[in-house]
């Protein structure tokens, strides 16, 4: 494999492959909020980061868009093995992992901390990815 495909692959897999989901959890006792971030960014910035709403609502009732994207984004079949992301025009974003299940983001001087759920890869783009990088 060439040090281009492997940079390539490095590059690409940055730009926006993978979003989070996650939890903040509010100091000083307000409201927690379901979250979401792109995958390798601050799960504690505004600029990476967007507050979806309360979680005592559905995460699969809420539609969200991503800072630097303009997509509409909403999450389907919350609970169940299947659950996904979707763009606002119906078509698969991903399906969701639980790796990191749990997993608590210190934020430090912001006043929430962030309990992190699920991973999103976009569907296809690692196969995609490796297939270029072995060619």
């Amino acid at each position: 494999m060439r040090f281009e495909h492997v940079l390539l692959a490095a590059l690409c897999s940055q730009a926006h492959a993978a979003i989070s989901f996650g939890q903040q959890e509010k100091l000083y006792d307000r409201e927690n909020h379901h979250i979401a971030w792109w995958e390798g960014q601050s799960a504690c910035s505004v600029k990476s980061a967007v507050e979806m709403g309360y979680t005592t609502v559905s995460l699969c009732s809420m539609k969200f868009k991503l800072p630097g994207d303009n997509t509409e984004y909403h999450a389907a079949y919350c609970g169940t093995n299947d659950f996904a992301i979707y763009r606002g025009d119906g078509s698969l974003y991903g399906k969701c992992s639980g790796k990191d299940y749990g997993k608590k983001i210190d934020c430090g001087a912001v006043d929430h901390d962030v309990v992190k759920h699920y991973v999103l890869t976009r569907r296809g783009l690692y196969t995609k990815l490796m297939h270029k990088a072995r060619a």
